[in-house]
């Protein structure tokens, strides 16, 4: 028969028994594996990296206002009619177009011109049933209030003549 249970043991308090288990010694193969887990993961904190599973905390470290942008493309004919460019009909490549603007800054006129012209070029030969010969292409700053949705206002920003 066992013995009878002392006061405090898990027997006394749930009338069941709990098996023992004898503290092992952690493999050799697990201790490397945390320890490569930690770097990686202090490394991607440290350097501002984004390599999944693992996070550079870029999302939580920059400072959030009311305030949003966003960007819109638009093309311009000849006389005057102006309408966006419809990105979500182009092919896959031209989706990242967002990417593409928030670089504007740093690309030269020469890359500009070239997004803008690929820009116009994919829209005439999506939209052949769309009757507009693109004189330019406006690509503007939208800003926004979170607090007043719908109250933004257009910034031009760049203007690509002759796509």
């Amino acid at each position: 028969p066992p013995p009878p249970p002392q006061l405090g043991d898990s027997m006394a308090a749930t009338g069941t028994r709990r098996a023992v288990v004898e503290d092992e010694e952690v493999g050799r193969g697990v201790k490397a594996f945390v320890a490569l887990f930690l770097a990686v993961f202090t490394a991607c904190g440290l350097f501002q990296l984004e390599a999944w599973p693992f996070s550079g905390w870029a999302l939580f470290s920059h400072l959030r206002t009311d305030q949003r942008t966003a960007w819109l493309v638009t093309g311009v004919a000849a006389d005057g009619d102006e309408r966006p460019i419809p990105f979500s009909t182009f092919p896959a490549a031209y989706q990242g177009h967002q990417h593409v603007i928030n670089g504007f800054d740093d690309l030269s006129p020469d890359e500009r011109e070239g997004a803008c012209n690929a820009w116009a070029a994919e829209w005439a030969r999506t939209a052949k049933d769309i009757d507009i010969d693109v004189d330019e292409i406006r690509v503007y700053a939208v800003t926004d209030s979170t607090r007043h949705p719908g109250s933004g206002q257009r910034h031009l920003r760049y203007v690509c003549p002759d796509p």
